[in-house]
């Protein structure tokens, strides 16, 4: 599995909302290097903690954005974004408890979490915005 990447086509058009994602990819891909590269539980723990913290607000300020735009789609967006913070918080749970550690399995899950989300989610929201321009404001 490899680091993810931020292409231009991922952008959605809110300079806020974009760079989140940039911050959000950022943070995954370090957790992943800092997985690879062998450090100690205290620094992979950090890593996770970052990204359950930085997802978990990036998800409501996307959410917010949503609601600016009247999105249709809203509450099955916000699920997803649920369902993920719920799975990376059992993750980071069973890694502060010593249960069966962080994987690469794991990392692959959530990698393709976020390939897909913002491929397919993320871009439905762009798309939208850029069809309702009334009902954007700038985040």
């Amino acid at each position: 599995m490899g680091y993810i990447e931020l292409k231009k086509e991922l952008a959605t058009g809110n300079r806020a909302i974009d760079l989140h994602h940039k911050h959000l990819v950022e943070t995954f891909n370090s957790l992943l290097g800092t997985f690879r590269r062998g450090h100690s539980r205290a620094e992979i723990q950090a890593a996770l903690d970052k990204l359950v913290d930085y997802a978990t607000y990036h998800f409501n300020a996307e959410e917010l954005w949503f609601t600016d735009l009247r999105f249709p789609e809203a509450a099955e967006h916000a699920t997803e974004h649920q369902e993920f913070i719920s799975r990376l918080s059992e993750i980071q749970k069973d890694f502060v408890e010593n249960r069966p550690g962080l994987s690469l399995s794991l990392l692959t899950f959530l990698s393709r979490w976020l390939k897909t989300h913002l491929h397919g989610s993320d871009l439905k929201v762009a798309k939208f915005a850029r069809q309702h321009p009334v009902n954007s404001k700038a985040a």
